[in-house]
């Protein structure tokens, strides 16, 4: 009798391959490209229009995506010590707030009257994604608390009222609304669940981005310019200026520094947004030094493009150095 044959074994299934995704921090730097993208365009509103009226449409802007970028970093683990990985409903969400978050400074380019509605639409837009990303995201610890997600969806009801608002109402619902989203900002610096030091590189990581404005802006400036007009001495202070500031900050400030405090770590945050406010808007002022223009003889234009925005960030540095490295106490005396 001829022995039996067993059939054919099956051929393994393979699993389709998964798409692989970027790693986060290669997700938060993307988003740090996005953030200076947007600066490039409003530091050039700004040197367009650098009055009183400008000057703080320029200040909210920068404040509202420094507050967005703040919050989404917190949002996406970038400052938790074992971050969790990403998912691609994740990426996509971040994705479509960078959009939002990188169209804020072109809108804030047009006029005041014009583009009130649209950043209004693209910052209430910007706010939903984040409180959908603190309620499905994979942030852990104070980024998936209630009171974050719940601040943030209130800065968006409470920014759809200035629809209906009108005259000094509009100032007042814009106020309440950026300080929720301020408020969100306070929660997460002070919260327990922040590892310092990835506090301390990530403010980092941004105070590159802006101290690479300041090389974009003369860089852009000058090749608007030929090089006769270029000012030496101005080049020169520019330079000097961009140096200072950066071993003054990486060197005294964010070296060591210490943020194991919450209070502490909330001043840190905090006195970044005045620094970078002012070194984006001396960027301006310097490069119009570097090649002599003329719009630095106007009437307050030396103030509002050098003194001012340079008095802004020195304040601003010495807060953080101080935040950053408390004075030792002195010795309890004995007793005895």
């Amino acid at each position: 009798m001829p022995p039996a044959t067993l059939p054919p074994a099956a051929a393994p299934r393979r699993r389709p391959a998964r798409v692989r995704l970027p790693g986060r921090q290669w997700v938060d730097l993307f988003y740090d490209l996005a953030i200076a993208a947007g600066i490039i365009a409003l530091s050039g509103s700004f040197s367009s229009d650098h009055s009183a009226m400008g000057a703080l449409w320029f200040a909210v802007t920068y404040a509202v995506m420094g507050c967005l970028w703040f919050i989404t970093s917190a949002l996406t683990g970038a400052y938790s010590a074992d971050p969790p990985g990403p998912s691609a409903g994740w990426v996509a969400l971040v994705v479509v707030q960078l959009a939002l978050v990188l169209l804020l400074p072109v809108a804030a380019g047009d006029e005041l009257a014009a583009a009130d509605a649209v950043f209004d639409l693209l910052l209430g837009g910007a706010l939903v994604v984040s409180v959908v990303l603190a309620l499905r995201g994979p942030g852990r610890g104070p980024a998936r608390s209630g009171p974050v997600a719940g601040l943030l969806a209130g800065a968006a009801v409470v920014l759809g009222g200035s629809w209906w608002a009108q005259g000094p109402a509009t100032v007042i619902v814009w106020l309440l609304s950026l300080a929720l989203v301020g408020a969100a900002v306070g929660i997460l610096a002070s919260s327990r669940g922040m590892d310092p030091h990835r506090v301390a590189h990530r403010l980092g990581e941004l105070t590159i981005v802006v101290l690479g404005e300041i090389l974009v802006k003369l860089v852009l400036t000058l090749a608007e310019e030929s090089l006769a007009s270029v000012s030496v001495a101005g080049l020169a202070a520019t330079f000097a200026v961009l140096i200072l500031v950066w071993w003054g900050y990486f060197g005294l400030a964010q070296a060591g520094a210490d943020l194991s405090r919450s209070a502490r770590r909330l001043v840190w945050v905090v006195a970044h947004f005045p620094f970078h406010l002012g070194l984006l808007a001396l960027a301006v002022g310097l490069a119009k030094a570097s090649v002599g223009s003329s719009t630095l003889t106007e009437h307050g234009a030396w103030w509002a493009l050098l003194v001012a925005p340079a008095g802004l960030s020195i304040g601003a540095l010495v807060v953080l150095r101080r935040a950053a490295h408390p004075a030792p106490r002195p010795p309890e005396p004995d007793s005895a």
